[in-house]
C-alpha cells in the first residue's frame, strides 16, 4: 500500500517537471543569441567613433617588407539590425553584386578588388610601408574596408586583398575593437635584372650616322667652287700666251 503511494508520487513530480519543461522551452529558445555579422551588444557599440587599420607585411620568417604601396577602400557602411552590426555598400560598390553578409569569405576580397579596377574606383587612401613593414590608415569611419596592394615590395611577391570590419570584436566577443591590425604573409622572390632596351629594332643593323656639321659643308663648297673657277682661269690664260707665240703653237700643231 505504502509502495503503490510512492510510486504514485514520484510519478507525479514527473509528470510535473516535464510540463515545466515544455512550458519554458519556448522562452529559452527565443532567448538564445541570434547569429549575426559580429557579436557583441549594440549598447555599447559607438559607430560615430573613429578608428585605424594598422598593416605589417612580413615573411613568415618575420622579414619585413619595405616598400609595399597599399591602397584603401571604403566599400560599405555600417547598420544596426536585429541588435546585430551589419554593413551595405556604398554606392561606388553597389552594383558588385558582393556578398556583404560573409565578409570572412575566401572570394569577396578578389570580387571587390576586380569590381575596383572594372569601374575605376578611387581609392579612399594610399599608403607605403615603411622598413619593419608597416603602415596605418588612421581616422577611419566605422564601415567594411578593402585593403589591396597596387606595388613596390621589390623582392616579395604581393599581398593578397583582405577586407576588414570596423569595428571588430575582441577575441573574446566581449567587446568592440576600433583599432584594428591586419597582417598578412609575403614569400621572398629573387630580383630579376633587366635587360637594357635595344635603341634600334631587332632588324634594324644600320650604324648610327654621325651628324654633319654645316659650316663644314658651306666651307668645302665654296672652296671647291674658288679652285674649280682658279683652274679654270689658269687654264685660259696659259692658252692665251700660247697663241701669242707662233712656233709654239706649231709645236702644239704637229
Amino acid at each position: 500500500m505504502n509502495a503503490t503511494r510512492t510510486r504514485a508520487s514520484r510519478l507525479a513530480r514527473l509528470t510535473a517537471l516535464i510540463l515545466a519543461t515544455m512550458t519554458s522551452l519556448p522562452l529559452l529558445l527565443h532567448a538564445a543569441p541570434q547569429p549575426a555579422l559580429a557579436q557583441g551588444t549594440s549598447s555599447d557599440l559607438d559607430l560615430e567613433r573613429s578608428g585605424s587599420i594598422s598593416v605589417s607585411v612580413q615573411t613568415a620568417d618575420e622579414v619585413a617588407a619595405a616598400g609595399a604601396q597599399l591602397e584603401l577602400f571604403e566599400v560599405a557602411g555600417p547598420v544596426v539590425r536585429d541588435a546585430a552590426l551589419v554593413f551595405e555598400a556604398l554606392p561606388t560598390f553597389a552594383g558588385s553584386g558582393a556578398d556583404l553578409s560573409s565578409p570572412g569569405s575566401d572570394t569577396l576580397p578578389a570580387d571587390l578588388a576586380a569590381w575596383a579596377d572594372a569601374q575605376a574606383v578611387p581609392a579612399l587612401a594610399q599608403t607605403v610601408t615603411d622598413g619593419q613593414g608597416e603602415a596605418v590608415f588612421s581616422q577611419l569611419a566605422c564601415g567594411l574596408y578593402l585593403v589591396r596592394q597596387a606595388g613596390g615590395a621589390e623582392g616579395f611577391t604581393s599581398i593578397d586583398p583582405f577586407v576588414v570590419c570596423l569595428p571588430m570584436t575582441s577575441a573574446d566577443g566581449t567587446s568592440w575593437v576600433y583599432d584594428v591590425t591586419a597582417s598578412p604573409k609575403v614569400a621572398e622572390q629573387p630580383v630579376v635584372p633587366q635587360e637594357p632596351e635595344d635603341p634600334q629594332g631587332p632588324g634594324d643593323t644600320k650604324l648610327p650616322q654621325p651628324g654633319l656639321d654645316l659650316t663644314l659643308v658651306l666651307a668645302l663648297v665654296v672652296g671647291g667652287v674658288l679652285v674649280f673657277d682658279l683652274g679654270w682661269a689658269l687654264m685660259h690664260a696659259q692658252r692665251g700666251r700660247r697663241a701669242e707665240q707662233p712656233g709654239l703653237a706649231n709645236d702644239d700643231v704637229r
